[in-house]
């Protein structure tokens, strides 16, 4: 029979929950970014339900096929969530549009597409 001293066991398993504990997850987040006119818009997808991501993605799309000058420097990029915290929550869509540093709107969640539309539209012209 093996004796096993349990003050080092216990060490061990200290010690591991330890390290793992200060490991620090980098979560990271898409981003759709551009730059109409002298705005910049930001769309954080996040861990959504694909058919509300897909109202805000049909809403641009429709915006591109409109004024496609105003997409030609579409970016996606990932970001820290922790960057984001303050701005973003991660279970629903989120679009901000803003001007010189400004939020000027942000649209959030479910939204009719006429809506989106609308809020992106003003950026274009």
């Amino acid at each position: 029979m093996i004796h096993i001293k349990w003050n080092k066991v216990f060490s061990v398993i200290i010690l591991i929950l330890f390290i793992s504990g200060c490991q620090h997850t980098n979560t990271m987040v898409d981003v759709i970014t551009f730059k109409p006119s002298n705005y910049q818009v930001m769309f954080f997808p996040n861990n959504t339900e694909k058919d509300t991501k897909n109202v805000y993605m049909d809403a641009m799309l429709e915006l591109k096929a409109k004024y496609p000058k105003a997409f030609t420097e579409v970016e996606a990029i990932e970001k820290e969530v922790d960057e984001l915290k303050d701005v973003i929550k991660q279970d629903e869509p989120i679009l901000i549009i803003s001007k010189n540093g400004r939020t000027i709107s942000q649209l959030s969640g479910e939204k009719p597409k006429t809506e989106i539309v609308e809020q992106l539209e003003m950026t274009m012209k």
